[in-house]
């Protein structure tokens, strides 16, 4: 006899409602509070405040929750600037301010760098620093879903809501630069006439140096009264458009490719790839960089996961030779084009997955003097073994992960490198997001070189 067995379903918890005083703040914007033996983690609420806090998720050592009811407010509470803060999921941080949202961020840094050791902590601490520019007007890049609602006959452009598939109707948007906050209202009004209008994927807008980008993702064919339509408003409003179909590469539809300038140079990039959301800080990333890795013309560099070249090329004009490694084939081939155009010849790119095995490759047993990487989210540990056998004098890390880069410095540490220096690269302000960058030297006799 067969007996089937159905699972206990889980009981739903209901929220409950807690009186909570906020001692700090994690470096993803939320309030840190203690009580009954347990540590709770508060959305919206600030050191020093006392909250009434709903939970809705309930552990045995931690909770999350909302702050449900402000008894006691912080002076380091400001109104947000967005009229869609409320239920915008694309910031967290803009009832806090800026001071202490970067000071959150770099004590959350370097209390992972420092790894539970109190004179590392304070040692680092004195090597720290924030790179930062306009908490607004500062986003060059957004990217926003479209949804076609059939009973209201309304087409919604906008960023999820928080903790939520459904999209908010975007209006205005004080992060972004002038050039994508004036073009929301006018091209919302353009997709919502297209004869497409139900089956529009989400739309992308770039501000290059050029021109700005406008990058629509459809999911059916449109007809050539939209393409005249959208050439129309291009030429109105003096932007780029490009078009992108199913399972298709983006294709221009009318306007100039774009670029954007930096150290002296000229990047193009494709529309869909990679380039730093902050241009500003972009700018004080990469001169930060060459001046830590205190580059000669004699020295030999290796830049890995190098993306379209944003850090190789103004090294290369510095140096020796840079070898520029990236695991993205459209990336490496526009970043040969960037070292053709600007007419860098001591640089040489190359495609390869650095997750994997790069023993094979004849540029990974070039000896080089130092190393440049900006990994995604994953880190770099696949390539840790390798690089420490490569025994550069110096390495900056590039990160937008604290934990992994954490990971991995200590894998470093644990083989003759020291953390240098630390900085806390303020790329995203009113956001969690916490980008970083350290400088680890090699030391030699217990010192660093």
């Amino acid at each position: 006899m067969v007996q089937f067995y159905s699972p206990k379903k889980k009981k739903e918890q209901k929220p409950q409602d807690i009186q909570l005083t906020i001692e700090g703040l994690d470096a993803f914007g939320q309030g840190i509070a203690k009580a009954k033996r347990k540590t709770y983690f508060i959305s919206g609420a600030l050191p020093g405040e006392v909250v009434i806090a709903r939970i809705t998720d309930d552990k045995r050592q931690f909770a999350k929750g909302d702050a449900f009811k402000l008894l006691k407010q912080s002076a380091l509470r400001q109104a947000p600037t967005c009229r869609h803060y409320p239920l915008c999921g694309g910031c967290q941080q803009q009832h806090v301010k800026i001071e202490l949202q970067q000071q959150s961020k770099l004590d959350a840094l370097l209390h992972l760098l420092s790894q539970g050791d109190s004179a590392e902590l304070e040692r680092l601490s004195a090597r720290a620093s924030v790179l930062a520019t306009t908490p607004y007007g500062y986003r060059r890049r957004v990217k926003l879903g479209l949804q076609y609602l059939p009973k209201q006959q309304q087409l919604v452009m906008g960023f999820r809501e928080k903790s939520s598939n459904t999209l908010v109707d975007i209006t205005v948007c004080p992060v972004g630069v002038e050039s994508i906050a004036s073009l929301l209202v006018p091209l919302l009004q353009l997709l919502a006439n297209l004869s497409i209008v139900r089956r529009l994927g989400h739309v992308e807008i770039v501000a290059a140096d050029n021109t700005t980008v406008v990058l629509l993702r459809h999911l059916a064919p449109l007809s050539a009264q939209d393409s005249a339509v959208i050439t129309a408003f291009a030429e109105k409003h003096h932007v780029t458009f490009y078009l992108q179909g199913n399972n298709a590469e983006p294709a221009l539809l009318c306007g100039q490719p774009p670029y954007y300038c930096l150290d002296g140079l000229t990047f193009h990039f494709e529309p869909g790839g990679f380039i730093q959301v902050n241009g500003e800080v972009n700018q004080q990333m990469v001169a930060q960089a060459l001046a830590w890795l205190d580059l000669h013309a004699t020295d030999h560099v290796l830049d890995l996961f190098c993306g379209i070249g944003n850090f190789t090329l103004p090294i290369a004009q510095r140096t020796a030779s840079v070898i520029g490694i990236e695991g993205v084939r459209q990336s490496v081939e526009m970043a040969t084009r960037n070292a053709q155009s600007n007419q860098i010849d001591n640089v040489q790119f190359f495609h390869a997955n650095l997750d994997g095995d790069v023993k094979a490759h004849s540029w990974s047993h070039q000896p080089v003097d130092k190393v440049l990487l900006d990994p995604a989210r994953a880190g770099a540990l696949e390539t840790m073994n390798w690089l420490i056998a490569l025994s550069p004098l110096s390495i900056v890390y590039v990160s937008c992960n604290p934990a992994t880069l954490a990971r991995d410095c200590q894998i470093l540490r644990e083989h003759g490198y020291l953390i240098e220096k630390v900085c806390m690269l303020d790329m995203f302000p009113n956001t969690q997001h916490l980008e970083s960058m350290v400088l680890l030297t090699k030391k030699k006799d217990g010192k660093p070189r």
